[in-house]
């Protein structure tokens, strides 16, 4: 089934239904099956219940979701929930404006919260988790290496295959 409508001089959004894919504003794609959705200008939802919400907002993978402005979803169950939030990898999260998730089961929360690397998570403003299952929660705090944790307001965890984990707080 096919359905276009509200086209007139004045409001070019277009709304697409084709075996259950919805593509809603200027350029909006949606590809896949199961209700797929591009919300947006240029939004774009690619995968089986893929979703891209906002100006070019983009969900790419099976149950990838990207949900704001410039927001993206890469990878199956990949979020990006935020003005250009960003959850790049299988099921990798990123929760806040400019929050970036990259890895699999990478997780930020937060604004301009970072976690790259498989399972490194980062909650809080300005957290930021480099290294594989890293953790930082608090704002501000950081972890760097594998396993490395900090915890706190401005905490640094530091953590390298020949020294010890190091857990600075403020």
């Amino acid at each position: 089934e096919l359905k276009k409508t509200n086209e007139s001089e004045e409001n070019t959004k277009q709304i697409v239904v084709l075996s259950e894919t919805v593509c809603i504003g200027d350029e909006a794609v949606g590809v896949g099956d199961e209700a797929v959705v591009g919300v947006g200008d240029e939004a774009v939802g690619v995968g089986e219940e893929a979703v891209g919400v906002g100006d070019e907002a983009v969900g790419v993978g099976d149950e990838a979701v990207g949900v704001g402005e410039e927001a993206v979803g890469v990878g199956d169950e990949a979020v990006g929930v935020g003005d250009e939030a960003v959850g790049v990898g299988d099921e990798a999260v990123g929760i806040g404006d400019e929050a970036v998730g990259v890895g699999e089961e990478a997780v930020s929360v937060g604004d301009e919260a970072v976690g790259v690397g498989d399972e490194a998570v980062g909650v809080g403003e300005e957290a930021v988790s480099l290294g594989e299952e890293a953790v930082s929660v608090g704002d501000e705090a950081v972890s760097i290496g594998e396993e490395a944790v900090g915890v706190g307001d401005e905490a640094v965890g530091l953590f390298t295959a020949e020294t010890q984990r190091v857990t600075f707080t403020k």
